[in-house]
């Protein structure tokens, strides 16, 4: 199969032809609007409505944390409507799979070169570091993987960290790193298996349930099949020659650049690719019809039969490195600054599920998925009047800002944390 996609390719013409023109997008204001529900669980105050907010949402509602920063040079977090004490820095809060535990890091700025971290878990602290990261739940049950730096020494002068880092999760941990991961550990959707990104004497280190792979001089993220039995990641040896690795083999030799991969049922596997200077999208080492401007990453349903991806046409592309980390289809870039710059450049992005377009353009889309059975495509997406939530082909009423959308697992609804000025909601859709 792989020499007959080589000889396709080469048998294309000298510039990629452009996708087949599609009938003409119904505009996103015109879109068919969802019916939803709203439940305001927490209002901002408004002595706090210029700080810098980042609220965290129970899975399947009832509960919010806030972690409200740029306060007198302090910050702090208000978990249950309960204001905790400041601290010089604070981490968002997580929640549990089920919603009954939240946990956060937080630190101060210590004396001569150490800070003092510390670690809560449902409002007592449960450890001490030099240095903390974020806290990341398992998706079923409330095991959590967390990464702690010790003997961690910073400089004012330099601004730079030195000391050890170790990852730890259930009983299990990783040592020997050298330098603080920029990467939150990724968890299996059965919880049963965890991935992360370590960083050893200037090379990053793929850890799989604690099997080192590499070293590389830079990899990505991970993503994992459904069973939880497989990973893929991308990495790369000289910072030229990328590749999508798994435990037991590498994709990717035959194309200029590749990355974001997305594991489905049996192996199946989509990824991004370049071919000669434009974004591709391969669907089981198949090219998917279509060149873009870029592409996020895509999704396969949970059949292996579909794939769905977010592409863009005009502007300007954001992050050269899109093919591993693409920050602005993925969600990774400021919003509100974007906001002007994706309507001033002329960009215009769609969804794309097995390469033809569904609904209209939107100014961005982010991270779109399927419902736990593939019956329904869900996405967010950007216009002027703020972000939606696309439910196939409707779309929700306009937020400031929409948190983690989640299918129910019977497919019956989809709910998402929403902030609409200072109130803070959850929102949920009945799906028909």
């Amino acid at each position: 199969m792989l020499l007959a996609l080589t000889l396709a390719l080469l048998q294309q013409p000298a510039e990629p032809a452009a996708p087949a023109e599609a009938p003409p997008a119904e505009a996103p204001a015109q879109a068919p609007r969802l019916e939803v529900s709203e439940t305001i669980l927490f209002t901002i105050p408004e002595e706090f409505a210029e700080a810098t907010v980042w609220p965290a949402f129970a899975p399947g509602g009832g509960r919010v944390a806030v972690a409200v920063y740029d306060v007198g040079e302090r910050a702090f977090l208000v978990v249950d409507g309960v204001q905790t004490e400041s601290r010089h820095y604070v981490r968002p809060p997580r929640f549990s799979a089920d919603g009954k535990h939240v946990a956060w890091a937080w630190g101060e700025r210590g004396k001569k070169d150490r800070d003092e971290w510390e670690l809560w878990f449902d409002g007592k602290r449960v450890k001490k570091a030099d240095w903390i990261g974020d806290p990341v739940f398992a998706p079923v049950g409330d095991d959590y993987a967390v990464w702690i730096g010790e003997d961690v020494r910073v400089s004012d002068e330099y601004g730079g960290e030195s000391g050890k880092y170790v990852c730890t999760w259930g009983r299990k941990k990783a040592d020997g790193f050298t330098a603080k991961p920029w990467r939150d550990p990724q968890w299996s959707a059965d919880g049963k298996h965890l991935g992360f990104l370590g960083y050893r004497h200037g090379r990053h280190i793929a850890v799989l349930d604690g099997k080192e792979f590499g070293p590389y001089s830079y990899a990505s993220g991970f993503c994992w099949s459904p069973d939880g039995k497989l990973a893929a990641w991308v990495g790369s040896k000289s910072y030229s020659d990328f590749r999508i690795h798994t435990p037991k083999k590498s994709f990717g030799e035959n194309y200029e650049q590749v990355g974001a991969p997305a594991l489905g049922p049996d192996g199946a596997m989509a990824h991004l690719a370049r071919i000669r200077g434009r974004a591709a999208l391969i669907f089981k080492e198949e090219l998917v019809p279509g060149f873009y401007d870029d592409l996020g990453t895509p999704a396969v349903s949970p059949d292996g039969a579909h794939v769905v991806v977010s592409a863009q046409k005009g502007g300007k592309e954001e992050d050269g490195d899109w093919f591993v980390d693409n920050s602005w289809m993925d969600g990774g870039v400021d919003e509100a600054r974007d906001a002007v710059a994706a309507a001033e450049n002329g960009r215009r992005c769609l969804l794309l599920r097995d390469g033809l377009p569904l609904g209209g353009e939107w100014r961005r889309i982010v991270r779109p998925f399927f419902s736990p059975e593939g019956g329904h495509l869900a996405a967010r997406a950007q216009s002027a009047e703020g972000w939606h939530l696309l439910l196939d082909e409707h779309a929700s009423p306009g937020y400031e800002e929409i948190f983690e959308p989640r299918f129910s697992a019977d497919e019956k609804s989809l709910s998402f944390g929403a902030r609409r000025g200072r109130e803070l909601m959850m929102v949920k859709i009945v799906v028909e």
